[in-house]
Parts: structure tokens; C-alpha cells; sequence
């Protein structure tokens, strides 16, 4: 059986997606989305730039709050 990587998975969706919040990330068994985000830029094959802002979302209970959404500025090469 293949799994693939919490960074795997994460690549993935950005390339689909183009960002993510930390919410979206919980739906991908990511708890710590800043961990993985350092461990790819961190990897010597890969070349990314991020960008992040402040996005005002509505939660469960109605309330509106502010959220972080990152995005991918740069195609990542992550083997």
C-alpha cells in the first residue's frame, strides 16, 4: 500500500488549488501547516516563494474571524 507524505499532500493541493488556510489543511491530516511549509522550502531541490495574508472568513458559529492563507508563488520541484 503507498501513502503518500504530509508534504506530498500539501504540494499537491496548492498545485490544485493554489492556496491553503490552516483549516484546509486539518482536511489533509496537516495539524502544524507552518512545519511543513519550512520543511519544503528547506529541502535543497526545491526553489518556492510564499506569500501569506490575512483573509476575514465565517466559522462554525457564524462569527467572522481573520485567517491566514498562504499561497504559492512559485512552481515547487519537491521530488
Amino acid at each position: 500500500m503507498s501513502s503518500t507524505t504530509q508534504n506530498e499532500r500539501l504540494i499537491a493541493f496548492l498545485r490544485e488549488r493554489g492556496s491553503i488556510t490552516r483549516a484546509e489543511a486539518f482536511t489533509l491530516s496537516i495539524a502544524n501547516l507552518w512545519a511543513r511549509i519550512a520543511e519544503i522550502e528547506k529541502a535543497p531541490y526545491c526553489c518556492s516563494i510564499w506569500h501569506e495574508d490575512s483573509v476575514v472568513v465565517t466559522n462554525q458559529y457564524g462569527q467572522t474571524c481573520r485567517v491566514t492563507r498562504y499561497h504559492l508563488l512559485e512552481p515547487v520541484a519537491y521530488a
